[in-house]
């Protein structure tokens, strides 16, 4: 990892050019680093690419001006605005709720300036990738000594790890876990068994987080989503049906000597409101309750029942939404007792309808979809490798989906995971470039 820095960005640093430049490219070392690690770091990266941003912002205009992402970009920001002075208005109780909550969604747009930076290089797009997934296994390990003293059996004993609680620790340590799949040919040179035994330890490493991390959901997408991974890898040229052989090959059988080891934890993990699953199952939906007869939340009935709440809340307005901070407002006011613990309704998707409305919504799904785009041109174009490529694709479609059962969009840990994988999706788009100016006038800019 040190030469890699050192081949790339930290030589960069050591020579002369704008301050706005040394800026972003600070940013993104703290910020990759800090996205799974330590909160602190990844907002100084983060302060450090918006005063880049700043200092260059006739470059920041126009790079975002002629992207459609960027303009999609800028007319959520604008709605979101618009929609957190309207509603303060009209709920004015509520008014500080709607802003924060507005402001916390227009925080997540900070993956513009991630791409602002990564844009000038793509030399950067490894380096980031080694620091996000060592800063991974660094914010984890720091908090081992935590786990390790709460429980005799800490090997089964469910822990967040340093993340705010175990359901986002088993979806990044799952993110990372494909990572290590798909940059198997950059991680273990051929015959380089060192390499090997390091790769295969990290491996056991991060499995056995995902089963501390005991997420239902990840467990039951994971066989998917390796599949899919290994299949995109074979077909985009990244690795030979040999090596994705033997790599799956020494999954499975990590993944069945934790699962046999820990037999216990995840039968009963997975068997948790059995019955539930079979009303689910059986579309009996409305006779699904929120909490067990002990007065206790069900984990499973609470967010169904908290889905449907918001669908029919949602119908009332269903253009322009409540608001930025509506779910909380409408919760404490209209909902169930049994919901009253919560601030959201535990999904994306109706929560999204209920603080923005349609509009809102389809012009959010519109800059997913720029996203994906400028993700896959800048691959046919050779700029994005093939397999950063598949690892932000994956990463990405792996919150789409972990975000059914959860509203993490405008949590810290998320939030910092959106910014990079997005502004990497963003970086070298062919909407995204512009001419570069004149080395004199940049200097003079710096």
């Amino acid at each position: 990892m040190n030469s890699l820095l050192h081949n790339n960005i930290l030589t960069d640093l050591r020579s002369p050019q704008p301050k706005s430049e040394i800026l972003q490219k600070l940013g993104i070392l703290l910020f990759s680093f800090g996205v799974w690690s330590f909160r602190e770091i990844a907002v100084v990266g983060l302060a450090f690419l918006l005063l880049g941003a700043i200092i260059n912002w006739r470059q920041t205009s126009r790079c975002l001006t002629r992207s459609p992402t960027g303009i999609l970009s800028l007319t959520l920001i604008a709605y979101i605005a618009l929609s957190m002075l309207y509603f303060s208005l009209e709920f004015r109780e509520h008014a500080l709720l709607m802003i924060e909550e507005g402001a916390r969604h227009i925080y997540l747009f900070g993956f513009l300036l991630f791409a602002l930076a990564l844009r000038t290089n793509a030399n950067y797009l490894w380096p980031t990738i080694v620091l996000a997934i060592a800063g991974f296994f660094i914010g984890r390990f720091v908090n081992l000594p935590d786990l390790i003293s709460t429980s005799q059996q800490w090997w089964s004993t469910r822990h967040a790890l340093g993340f705010p609680t175990a359901i986002p620790m088993g979806q990044y340590a799952f993110a990372a876990m494909l990572g290590l799949l798909i940059f198997f040919p950059r991680l273990v040179a051929p015959g380089n068994r060192t390499a090997m035994l390091i790769w295969l330890l990290s491996l056991a490493i991060i499995i056995q987080f995902i089963v501390i991390s005991q997420s239902r959901s990840v467990w039951l997408i994971a066989p998917a989503f390796i599949a899919f991974t290994a299949f995109m890898a074979w077909r985009l040229g990244i690795m030979s049906r040999r090596s994705l052989a033997l790599l799956a090959i020494s999954i499975s059988i990590i993944a069945l000597i934790f699962a046999a080891f820990q037999y216990q934890t995840i039968q009963n993990r997975l068997t948790t409101e059995a019955e539930t699953w079979n009303q689910l199952v059986e579309g009996e939906i409305e006779s699904i309750p929120s909490t067990h007869e002990a007065g206790s939340v069900k984990s499973i009935g609470i967010r169904v029942n908290m889905i449907e709440f918001g669908f029919e809340m949602w119908a009332e307005r269903p253009f322009f939404g409540w608001g930025p901070g509506s779910s909380k407002m409408l919760i404490q006011c209209c909902a169930p007792d049994s919901f009253k613990l919560f601030n959201d309704l535990h999904s994306a998707y109706p929560e999204t309808l209920l603080r923005f409305g349609l509009i809102g919504a389809l012009i959010g799904i519109a800059l997913v979809a720029s996203l994906f785009r400028d993700m896959i041109a800048a691959t046919r174009n050779g700029s994005l490798p093939k397999d950063v490529f598949l690892f932000v694709l994956i990463c990405l479609a792996l919150h789409f989906v972990v975000a059914m059962g959860n509203y993490r969009v405008i949590n810290y840990d998320w939030r910092f995971y959106w910014i990079f994988f997005a502004g990497i999706a963003m970086a070298f788009s062919p909407y995204f470039s512009i001419n570069k100016e004149h080395p004199s006038d940049r200097v003079q800019q710096g």
